[in-house]
């Protein structure tokens, strides 16, 4: 019996089971070496990029935060990559997986900042999307005139792709603050999550929702979204599912009937996990790509590593201290922007259950 095209439950359940389709090893050992992969990256990071800040609050709910990886010296124009990572909505944490590409783009002169949200079964799927929504915002504000370039895998693609169709103006922007999206194994339409087992095991609770998976399906956003005039590579693995790689074709096809910018990129050989762990290699193809569109006016030279000892570190002491305990931002030492003194309940009045005077 057919529960979604032409997918009975199993199969249906197959195709939206990234590990199932991974051949260089086991499903089990394929999810495990690419956690201990981001780690492995993330805590490099922290010890080697000269200008680290964690737990950078964008809203008062203690779960809103955004960890900073930056150069020693930026400009008014340095660029910022901001990642919002996969885990199909319910899993994954900044703390352990967030910056482990962090050198690929520092080396080259631009910030690179991480983003934490609401993972589901404690928030739903409109909440998981407001809070990625409201860190752009924050992020628009403090970075001003640097050009933002969103990346996102597998869920953070299709969160990253919901930020294409938001009103800024709701945000307290005055206009999009994301200037490049390069979206990896995305999610665009949330249908057959919602009919298949990664509805339940993701504590999704859309099965009897179905308004809320159409509103929250970039596939039916498109007209919003390219609206923004946002420049958007949709990538996928060779060795992605075919509902992945349906979704994803699908997906830049409406968006470019729409009139979006769109490059559509299949990556040979790589699959759903491997894919995104090719960030930290600049021969490889998504890297590549991203860096071009970082750096649309030419690649700079990369710049010679430095010691984080006093400055690095000094920067991550004074972000915890200002974020965890006053419940401010501190400005990064390395010259990220103007945040001293941001004022968040601007931010957290547009997050549901949020106090913005707490």
């Amino acid at each position: 019996m057919s529960v979604y095209r032409d997918f009975n439950q199993a199969a249906l359940d197959k195709e939206y089971s990234p590990s199932q389709w991974v051949t260089r090893t086991t499903p089990e050992k394929a999810i495990q070496q690419h956690i201990d992969c981001l780690e492995r990256g993330t805590e490099s990071s922290k010890l080697s990029v000269p200008a680290v800040e964690l737990g950078v609050r964008y809203a008062n709910d203690q779960v809103c935060t955004v960890d900073i990886y930056s150069p020693q010296c930026v400009t008014a124009t340095s660029p910022v990559v901001v990642y919002v990572h996969g885990g199909y909505w319910c899993a994954g944490v900044l703390e352990h997986s967030g910056g482990w590409f962090a050198h690929s783009v520092v080396d080259r002169g631009a910030s690179l900042v991480t983003v934490e949200y609401g993972l589901c079964g404690n928030v739903n799927m409109y909440t998981a999307v407001r809070h990625v929504r409201t860190a752009l915002a924050f992020l628009g504000q403090r970075f001003q005139s640097r050009p933002i370039t969103v990346v996102g895998h597998s869920a953070g693609g299709h969160l990253c792709a919901m930020l294409l169709s938001t009103n800024w103006s709701d945000f307290g922007l005055k206009s999009n603050p994301i200037r490049n999206a390069v979206l990896v194994s995305g999610i665009y339409d949330l249908e057959p999550i919602r009919l298949s087992c990664v509805d339940g095991e993701s504590n999704l609770k859309l099965r009897d929702e179905p308004s809320q998976a159409r509103r929250n399906s970039p596939m039916h956003l498109v007209k919003d979204a390219a609206s923004q005039k946002t420049s958007v590579f949709v990538v996928v693995a060779e060795r992605d599912s075919t509902e992945f790689r349906r979704q994803s074709k699908e997906y830049a096809k409406k968006l470019t009937d729409a009139g979006g910018s769109v490059e559509y990129i299949e990556v040979p050989v790589h699959d759903h996990f491997s894919i995104i762990e090719t960030l930290t290699d600049e021969g490889e193809v998504l890297t590549q790509r991203l860096l071009g569109a970082v750096f649309a006016e030419g690649l700079p030279p990369k710049r010679k590593r430095t010691s984080p000892a006093g400055f690095g570190w000094a920067s991550v002491g004074l972000a915890f201290l200002g974020g965890a305990l006053a419940g401010t931002v501190v400005g990064n030492m390395a010259g990220g922007g103007a945040a001293d003194g941001l004022d968040l309940s601007a931010f957290t009045s547009l997050l549901p259950g949020v106090d913005a005077s707490a």
